[in-house]
C-alpha cells in the first residue's frame, strides 16, 4: 500500500513539474540562439563579447577591448542587427514612451536605449527594449536598460575625460 502511494506521488510530481522544466529548456534553447546571433554580429570585427545580456526577444553585447556595443533584435517581421563604435558617441540614454508618444510617461508603452552620436547630423540609433506590441507589461527590461545606460555613458565619458 505505501509502495503504491509513493508511486502514485513521484508520479505527480514529474508530471506537474514537467511542463516548467520544459519552459526552462525553451528559454535556454533561445538564449543560446539570440546569443550565437550577437557573436556572429561580432565576428566580422574580430572581437570578443565581454559583457552581454539576453531578454525575451533580443541581446545586447560589449567589446569593452575595441569599444563597440553589438545588439541583436529578433521580431516576427525581421531580424534588427546594429554594431555601434562608442568612440563616435556623445551620450546614452533611456526614452519611456507613453501611449500617445510622450517620453517619461507614467505607462510605457516603449522602451528604448538611445545612442547619440558626436556628429550631430548623423541620426540618434535607437535599441529597443520594450514595447507593447511585443509584450503586455514592463518586466526587468527598465533595469536592463538603465544598467547598459550606465555601461556605455561611462565608457563614453572615459574617453572624454
Amino acid at each position: 500500500m505505501e509502495l503504491g502511494t509513493t508511486l502514485m506521488g513521484v508520479t505527480l510530481l514529474v508530471l506537474c513539474s514537467l511542463p516548467f522544466l520544459l519552459a526552462m529548456k525553451g528559454q535556454k534553447t533561445k538564449e543560446k540562439k539570440l546569443l550565437r546571433s550577437l557573436q556572429s554580429l561580432a565576428a566580422p570585427f574580430n572581437t570578443k563579447i565581454s559583457e552581454k545580456d539576453c531578454y525575451a526577444n533580443f541581446a545586447i553585447g560589449l567589446d569593452e577591448a575595441h569599444e563597440h556595443v553589438y545588439y541583436y533584435k529578433k521580431s516576427k517581421e525581421m531580424d534588427f542587427k546594429n554594431c555601434i563604435e562608442i568612440n563616435e558617441l556623445k551620450h546614452c540614454h533611456v526614452n519611456k514612451i507613453g501611449p500617445n508618444g510622450n517620453v517619461k510617461a507614467e505607462h510605457i508603452d516603449r522602451l528604448e536605449l538611445v545612442l547619440q552620436p558626436k556628429d550631430a547630423k548623423k541620426p540618434n540609433q535607437v535599441l529597443e527594449f520594450f514595447t507593447s506590441q511585443d509584450f503586455i507589461n514592463v518586466n526587468g527590461e527598465l533595469l536592463l536598460a538603465e544598467k547598459w545606460e550606465n555601461n556605455i555613458n561611462k565608457l563614453i565619458h572615459a574617453k572624454v575625460g
